[in-house]
């Protein structure tokens, strides 16, 4: 029998509710939801791994959820000032409407630096694809914040991150401040000098990009 393209998205929808979120799924160690939706869950999987024991996930529980499921973490810019930076990590989806990594710099009330792979989503079903953000971490940076979303339909895992200084023939993705002001992946973070005063992270490096670090339930 032909499935027709209602059929198939019900069908998908129907496979992602089947793996109900259950009260032991956590949030990685090192990690956080920034604002939880009802449309969306966002957790520690240990069925679906790249290596190790365990990836990130985060799926939509709506027929058509609003907004976008993000996960993410913010450390201090410290020793990246003054550096051109690459964050590398591995998706895979399933269904997805679009996946994407992404990354932000933030300074002094603005935001520096911003790429979230809003112009090279990963859509459809992927096995695991590597990706890259590239950015220039200038020596007034205060914090670099980054993560994984989901936008629409589907499900998407990441694993395996990884931060590293890169010279400059490296060219950067940096998709400019005017992206992260339309399309802001942490709420609470606003674009434009002078919008926020932002606070150094208490953290100095970036935590658990393998999620093999353990999570209390």
């Amino acid at each position: 029998m032909k499935l027709t393209p209602a059929i198939r998205s019900f069908a998908l929808l129907a496979g992602l509710a089947a793996t109900t979120v259950l009260a032991s799924e956590v949030v990685p160690a090192g990690w956080v939801v920034p604002s939880p939706s009802k449309d969306y869950a966002a957790f520690l999987d240990r069925k679906v791994t790249r290596s190790g024991q365990a990836s990130a996930t985060i799926k939509s529980v709506a027929a058509q959820p609003d907004g976008s499921g993000n996960m993410m973490q913010t450390f201090a810019a410290g020793i990246y000032c003054g550096k051109r930076v690459r964050l590398t990590g591995h998706v895979k989806t399933l269904g997805a409407t679009a996946a994407q990594l992404w990354m932000r710099v933030d300074g002094p009330g603005q935001i520096l630096a911003f790429d979230n792979m809003a112009n090279r989503p990963i859509t459809g079903t992927v096995d695991w694809v590597r990706v890259e953000l590239v950015l220039d971490v200038p020596l007034d940076a205060i914090n670099i914040s980054f993560g994984c979303l989901l936008r629409g339909p589907g499900q998407l895992w990441f694993d395996d991150l990884k931060f590293e200084f890169v010279g400059k023939g490296v060219a950067v993705t940096d998709s400019g401040v005017d992206q992260a002001r339309t399309g802001r992946d942490d709420p609470k973070q606003e674009a434009g000098k002078g919008s926020r005063v932002v606070k150094p992270a208490k953290s100095t490096q970036p935590r658990n990009l393998d999620f093999e670090e353990k999570s209390q339930p």
